[in-house]
C-alpha cells in the first residue's frame, strides 16, 4: 500500500471517498443497463450542468462494454 501525503488532508479523504462512491455506482448502474432496467442516457441525463471527468467516462464506457459482452456470450450460448 503507498502511503500519501497531503497538507490538505480533509480534501484528499473526500477524493478518495468520491473515486469509491463512483466505482460502487458505476456497478449499479451498469448491471441496470445491462439489464433493460434503465438506459445509459436516463443515467447520464442525471448529470445534466456537471462535467463528468474523461478518466470517470472511460471507466463507465468500459465496465458497461465488459457486462453487455458477458451477457451476450451467455445469451449465445444458451441458444446452443
Amino acid at each position: 500500500m503507498k502511503t500519501i501525503k497531503s497538507r490538505h488532508s480533509n480534501i484528499l479523504r473526500s477524493v478518495l471517498i468520491a473515486k469509491k462512491s463512483w466505482g460502487l455506482w458505476v456497478q449499479e448502474w451498469t448491471d441496470g443497463i445491462v439489464d433493460w432496467t434503465f438506459t445509459k442516457e436516463e443515467i447520464l441525463s442525471q448529470f445534466d450542468g456537471i462535467e463528468i471527468p474523461e478518466s470517470f467516462m472511460n471507466d463507465f464506457e468500459n465496465v458497461l462494454h465488459k457486462k453487455k459482452m458477458i451477457r451476450n456470450q451467455k445469451y449465445l450460448e444458451s441458444l446452443k
